[in-house]
């Protein structure tokens, strides 16, 4: 398969599965009795550590590879959303959620610096336009998933995350 179809269902299925997951996570912390003021910080922490952690993930994907980068944050984030299943207290979900933030820095930022890479500046436009259609459709079916599922019970959605 070539590399940009490859990365654009990379961002759509990773984008999905966090979509799910941001729609439940603060639906698991309400149900744990988390306040209003802590799922702003929990919001809050995910960003910044995001944010913090794509400095680091973004030059360390460059020494090992855009491939192994994603392919083992894939992995960490599928077995973090597992973790969600198990969590029993509001604190357990301020461990978590940072801790699935730092993963996922280990793979957007690679996946948009190999979708550039050796891209023919001439296609560089429609190449994006490809990749934010993706990640957005990603996020809109997963949004809209999200809540239907965790209607079901609040652990499937972390269990269908994950695959």
């Amino acid at each position: 398969m070539k590399k940009d179809p490859f990365l654009y269902i990379a961002a759509f299925i990773m984008d999905t599965t966090f979509s799910l997951v941001g729609l439940s996570v603060p639906l698991l912390a309400l149900h744990l009795g988390a306040s209003y003021k802590d799922l702003g910080s929990l919001g809050a922490i995910g960003a910044f550590t995001y944010t913090l952690s794509c400095l680091i993930t973004g030059r360390l994907s460059d020494q090992i590879g855009y491939r192994y980068s994603l392919t083992v944050s894939s992995l960490v984030v599928g077995i973090l959303f597992l973790f969600y299943t198990t969590v029993t207290k509001i604190s357990e979900i301020f461990i978590l959620f940072p801790a699935t933030f730092v993963f996922l820095s280990g793979f957007f930022p690679p996946l948009q610096a190999w979708l550039g890479q050796n891209t023919n500046p001439k296609f560089l436009m429609r190449t994006l336009g490809f990749f934010n259609c993706s990640w957005s459709l990603g996020v809109l079916i997963g949004s809209a998933l999200g809540g239907h599922l965790y209607e079901i019970h609040h652990n499937f959605v972390f269990f269908y995350a994950q695959v």
